[in-house]
């Protein structure tokens, strides 16, 4: 017995304490939380959401009165799916009132029922609720009716605030219906059912949410703190609700937005910008139900301005003392980089620095600056020490105050000065210093400067030595020469008090001045005056190159040369006169030349005496001055030109001689005459005239040599005729057998007057042309008449213009036979034939 007991006993514990060890190992799921159960015809729609973080093995659903395979609790249906959220019930009868309930379960462990909202299959849900129209306390709203429903007693709009207050509003139709008297700053949620006859409600439409703005916040006041940089402001909640405000400060820099949550009626800013003009406002907010997260807000509130207080300037920035004279300085400096309000006046302060004695003061007040009224005079005599040297007149700048130029005049020389600067708005000022020093005074001029000696190139002064009392120390002295010297002269204290100035011109009428110099710059000038003595001339100015020319005017045409000039430039004295000078430019070179003196008014000269046609000459012309008066070297420097005289009409020798004819080898024909030029052109025409570039063959018959000089002479040469006018004339008036042609290059030239051989190489042929006709007017080589004296000359071209030589060929064509020994002939045949005649007749006489 005992045994069984134990054993019975231990297993009993086993069971139990296995039980709970299960029990205790699984923890219960949390309850499901049911959305919604929505009828539609025979279907129940079941809507449900499920948190808990617990794994779990699906969910039981229990329904009475039953709905297909969901009967009650204890005959429950499972749905052995964790993951869903919806589940449809079948077979539901319309008109029935079903309650269901549900719970997790995992395992053997359930959560507790939870009941879903009583649902009656067959009554539908109105659809499609909406709001058509927006005002500020109000709302309309619209829907559709249910589909399929006609048992439809009215409608109930049910609708609740922010705080979940619920209101209910019944009406017959779909709308629109108007719901207004709205609190501002109230979120609403509208929904609509419908009643049937039966008192039977529809499930809830669709909702629809909207959140009337908040009212304007009232009163903004604003207070300053004193001697802070804080600005507070204020203001009443006004009617409605709202969840908070939201500020807005306007800096210069930017707006600063911030939000004041609840039912908090202030804002504070601090740390600001001292004299700066902030502008605030303010607007209600409250949560928008129809978009989580944002706000509907009021409109915001006018805008307060206001002004911080000022506060202590910075230094001036950028003070600097310069242009500094032995009674000045100049001050500079710009407004400070934070004025912290507006500078409206500066202070300058002078003070020596050797013992700390103020000895003046300025005011610079600025008469158009933006600033409060307030007395900175007063603020002036609290912070500035006072000066021996007050100054009553008050310089009012009205332009650009933020760049100050001020100079600070009276001043001793050669002192060290401290300058403050102090700079004023309505608080406490700022002040900078600067330290600078006055400079030397210039010193006085030497009391006499003197002329120890000078020549055309040099003025030898002294001076007396200048006083340094009340100026300075003496460094130097400056010479300076007018007309300028190449540069001023700088003679050191030490050295001694005289200076030999050079490199000067000659007869100039200068002006020396001497200065000391101090530290403080050059003194006045001590002047003394002196000409320098004469000299050598420098060139006269040429005011063209010479020009040649003919003189026409005579029976002979003689070249010229014209000079014109002005007077030296510097003259280096009195011009007395001027030397002209020319010759031949010849190689070798001449050593002669003609000369000639002219006055000194003089300004051209006509050259004319030993100049020859076609020839280069240097041309010169010197002045001369006082000095060296009456010695040949007195003139000064020449001014040289080279100039070519013009060419004239070929000069012709006299007369050709018979030497040169001889050995032209002049053959005569019948109608013809041949020969060689004379390849010495000057057995012709003179090269004085020029070189002759053309050269043209005339003919004239029945003329002597001694007739044809006489007639050259006399000018009786009659002009050029063609050879069809010469031969109408026998010939007794001269014609060309060419144009003018150009020279053979054997003839001389004036640069090269080399002698050649007598004859040349050009052969020339008169007569040769039996193309040209007695009605020919052209120039032209025809025939000449036989056994008739003929004149041969030559006309030479320069480029002035021409004349013609000797006869250089006499020659006569030969006499033509032929028609004497036609005629011989024709005698002869007449005579025979006559004589053959009376020989007939005389026979025929003698027969009768």
């Amino acid at each position: 017995m005992l045994a069984a007991c134990y054993m019975l006993c231990t297993s009993w514990y086993k069971y139990n304490t296995s039980y709970y060890y299960s029990i205790y190992q699984t923890r219960f799921p949390s309850d499901v939380v049911p959305t919604r159960a929505n009828p539609s015809g025979t279907n129940i729609t079941l809507e449900w959401t499920y948190n808990d973080t617990h794994v779990v093995s699906g969910f039981r659903l229990s329904c009475i009165p039953a709905v297909g395979l969901c009967g009650d609790r204890n005959s429950p249906l499972d749905i052995p799916d964790k993951t869903v959220r919806t589940y449809t019930l079948p077979g539901a009868t319309p008109g029935r009132v079903y309650n269901v309930s549900i719970q997790a379960y995992v395992n053997t462990v359930q959560s507790g029922w939870v009941d879903f909202n009583e649902v009656e299959p067959g009554l539908s849900s109105p659809e499609n609720l909406r709001i058509t129209e927006r005002r500020d306390t109000s709302v309309t709203l619209k829907w559709d009716e249910p589909p399929g429903m006609s048992d439809i007693s009215y409608y109930e709009v049910n609708y609740t605030d922010s705080y979940g207050k619920l209101t209910s509003v019944n009406t017959t139709g779909i709308g629109p219906l108007m719901i207004d008297n709205l609190t501002e700053g109230h979120g609403y949620t509208f929904a609509v059912k419908y009643v049937s006859s039966t008192g039977k409600r529809s499930p809830p439409s669709n909702e629809v949410k909207y959140t009337i703005a908040p009212t304007i916040p009232e009163s903004v006041e604003v207070k300053i703190p004193p001697g802070s940089s804080m600005l507070n402001f204020t203001w009443s909640l006004g009617s409605g609700r709202r969840d908070g405000f939201e500020t807005v400060l306007f800096t210069p820099e930017g707006n600063i937005t911030d939000t004041v949550s609840g039912s908090i009626t202030f804002k504070e800013y601090s740390s600001l910008s001292p004299d700066t003009l902030y502008s605030f406002t303010v607007r209600a907010q409250a949560a928008d139900v129809e978009r989580p997260g944002y706000y509907k807000y009021s409109n915001y509130t006018e805008r307060v301005d206001v002004t911080t207080d000022e506060d202590k300037p910075d230094q001036v920035a950028d003070l600097t003392a310069t242009g500094a004279t032995s009674s000045s300085v100049t001050l500079t400096w710009n407004k400070p980089v934070q004025e912290n309000g507006v500078v409206v006046a500066y202070v300058i302060q002078t003070i020596l620095l050797s013992n700390s004695i103020c000895v003046s003061f300025t005011l610079i007040s600025c008469e158009d600056c933006r600033r409060r009224e307030h007395n900175y005079t007063t603020a002036i005599n609290e912070k500035v020490v006072e000066c021996t040297n007050r100054l009553d007149d008050v310089i009012k700048k009205s332009a650009d105050f933020s760049s100050i130029s001020y100079t600070v005049t009276e001043l001793s020389a050669f002192t060290n000065y401290t300058f403050v600067v102090w700079a004023f708005n309505t608080k406490e000022p700022s002040l900078k210093e600067e330290n600078a020093a006055t400079l030397e005074n210039p010193p006085n001029a030497p009391d006499t400067v003197n002329i120890l000696s000078y020549t055309h190139s040099s003025i030898h002064i002294n001076w007396t030595r200048v006083s340094s009392e009340g100026v300075g120390v003496i460094e130097g002295y400056r010479i300076s020469v007018l007309p300028s010297h190449t540069a001023s002269i700088d003679v050191l204290a030490d050295d001694p008090l005289e200076y030999n100035i050079t490199d000067l011109e000659p007869y100039i009428n200068y002006t020396v001045s001497v200065q000391a110099k101090t530290s403080g710059g050059y003194g006045a000038p001590q002047d003394i005056h002196q000409i320098t003595k004469q000299y050598f001339p420098t060139k006269p100015r040429l005011t063209s190159n010479p020009s040649a020319g003919i003189e026409t005017s005579g029976s002979t045409k003689l070249p010229y040369i014209d000079i014109s000039w002005e007077e030296p430039i510097p003259p280096n004295g009195v011009i007395t006169g001027y030397l002209i000078q020319w010759k031949e430019v010849l190689n070798p070179p001449s050593s002669e030349a003609e000369t000639e003196e002219v006055d000194s008014t003089a300004r051209s000269y006509r050259i004319t005496s030993g100049l020859s046609h076609n020839k280069k000459y240097t041309v010169s012309i010197q002045a001369r001055t006082e000095y060296l008066q009456n010695s040949p070297e007195g003139w000064g420097e020449a001014a040289n030109r080279t100039v070519s005289t013009l060419e004239s009409t070929p000069t012709a020798v006299p007369k050709v001689s018979n030497e040169v004819k001889e050995q032209l080898s002049v053959e005569e024909q019948i109608s013809q005459i041949s020969f060689y030029l004379p390849s010495d052109l000057t057995t012709m025409f003179s090269l004085d005239s020029g070189n002759i570039i053309k050269y043209q063959i005339l003919v004239i018959g029945q003329v002597s040599n001694q007739q044809f000089r006489e007639d050259k002479l006399s000018n009786a040469v009659p002009g050029i005729a063609s050879w069809a006018e010469a031969k109408k004339g026998d010939f007794k008036e001269p014609y060309a057998i060419s144009a003018p042609e150009k020279s053979p290059s054997d003839w001389p030239t004036n640069s090269n007057r080399k002698k050649r051989a007598v004859a040349s190489s050009t052969q020339i042929n008169v007569g040769t042309d039996s193309s040209c006709k007695d009605e020919d007017t052209r120039l032209c080589n025809g025939p000449l008449k036989s056994n008739q004296q003929y004149c041969v000359y030559v006309r030479g071209f320069t480029s002035a213009g021409y004349s013609d030589s000797d006869c250089i060929v006499e020659a006569k064509t030969k006499l033509n036979y032929t028609p004497i020994i036609v005629g011989v002939v024709v005698a002869v045949a007449l005579l025979v034939v006559l004589a053959l005649l009376v020989y007939i007749f005389r026979r025929q006489q003698q027969t009768k």
